[in-house]
């Protein structure tokens, strides 16, 4: 859907983005064969780093093959944590941390420049006030948003929640 359409997209599979390589992905394609996805702003030198993607690429090689993918977009937003080009954060995830889950290209995910995969799930989650009409922004890197098999928000877990918490509610969704 173009931003130009009036009408918020009811699905975050309604959506594309551009891969690490640069290539527009639909993500209805991407996710087509999965059952919960965790699309996660990650970056590469922030203190939170080390344990999260540890934790991201354990979660992921359990669940990947029972219908589990991440879905993982470079951020520079906070604190210039994730200078990098994508071919340097393609080698640093893959390389350091053995990560064999889907990369994206370096988006912004608040402000005018927020990329459309974030306006979705802020939007759809939590971090907006249905009673008010205002959405809250990510606080930092590594804020997570669990996404079902029809594209909707399940649940946003922020930064400080470790990615193995999430475990429970992606078993939940893996049936």
């Amino acid at each position: 859907m173009d931003s130009s359409s009036p009408e918020a997209p009811k699905s975050l599979f309604e959506l594309s983005a551009n891969d690490i390589d640069g290539n527009s992905q639909s993500l209805a394609d991407l996710a087509k064969d999965y059952k919960a996805i965790l699309i996660v702003n990650v970056a590469s030198k922030c203190g939170l780093t080390k344990g999260h993607y540890e934790q991201l690429t354990e979660i992921h090689d359990k669940f990947s093959d029972k219908g589990f993918q991440i879905f993982a977009f470079p951020c520079n937003q906070f604190g210039a944590q994730e200078p990098g080009t994508n071919e340097e954060i393609r080698a640093f995830a893959q390389d350091k941390y053995g990560a064999k889950f889907q990369l994206f290209d370096k988006i912004d995910v608040n402000g005018e420049d927020t990329h459309s995969v974030f306006t979705f799930c802020k939007r759809n989650s939590s971090l907006h006030d249905s009673s008010t009409e205002t959405t809250g922004d990510i606080p930092w890197n590594f804020a997570k948003f669990l996404i079902n098999s029809d594209g909707e928000v399940v649940e946003y877990f922020d930064p400080e929640k470790q990615p193995e918490e999430c475990i429970p509610k992606i078993e939940e969704l893996l049936g």
